[in-house]
């Protein structure tokens, strides 16, 4: 019995091998095909390139005096002013700022991105109407362009923030994402200087309030000391 069950490994080797011998071609065959066919894709898919900013964001207390009482601010939750900042930087507001600042709206290079020359979604920019609806399109086309490639990546336990954009343009990809990254320091400084201007606003008006009613009292003091 040990005889014959060491005589069945080699005949079953020998029988698959036969079977391969037999079929060598197909199996080939289909074997550079495949090979072919990936390769074919890789040739014929549109690369796609990635640009990447890197920026930090710093914790800054609010200069803000609470007049009537004392309020917290976003520098007592760190993690929260972080949070907001990175939502910030994928909020659509800011991607619309983007597309107005660059004129992404009627860059043709930039719009069409990705499409066969045959099937291009919108006119060129000379040929387009620029009325109302052809800019609001525009617009909104040019900012889902501008947020389905664009990326935020914090990086742990530190104040960087990578910024960056996928597009078929090298030169576009490192054009937003610098776009990107200028558009939200320069956002972020209008906001705290309108953050000032209305604090400064509100305390000039509190101190003329305080000026009128201390004039007041002077002068009910004044009325007492004569009658009396």
């Amino acid at each position: 019995e040990v005889f014959e069950d060491e005589l069945e490994t080699p005949r079953s080797l020998l029988f698959y091998w036969s079977i391969l011998v037999k079929w060598i071609w197909l199996i080939g065959g289909l074997t550079a095909l495949g090979l072919g066919a990936g390769v074919a894709a890789t040739l014929l898919t549109t690369p796609v390139y990635r640009a990447t900013t890197t920026i930090q964001i710093d914790l800054e207390p609010a200069k803000v005096v609470a007049v009537e009482s004392q309020r917290s601010t976003d520098y007592d939750y760190p993690d929260k002013y972080y949070q907001t900042q990175y939502e910030l930087l994928k909020s659509r507001a800011l991607a619309a700022r983007v597309v107005q600042n660059e004129n992404l709206a009627y860059d043709d290079q930039f719009l069409n991105q990705g499409n066969p020359k045959g099937k291009l979604p919108f006119v060129s920019a000379a040929q387009a109407s620029h009325s109302s609806e052809d800019r609001a399109a525009r617009t909104k086309k040019a900012v889902s362009l501008l947020s389905g490639g664009l990326r935020i990546e914090p990086i742990r336990s530190s104040r960087i923030v990578k910024i960056s954009y996928e597009s078929p343009d090298r030169a576009a990809a490192a054009r937003i994402s610098d776009a990107v990254a200028e558009n939200f320091i320069t956002w972020n400084l209008e906001r705290r200087f309108e953050a000032s201007s209305a604090a400064r606003k509100f305390l000039e008006e509190r101190l003329q309030q305080t000026r009128q009613t201390l004039e007041a009292s002077q002068r009910r003091s004044n009325d007492y000391a004569q009658r009396n």
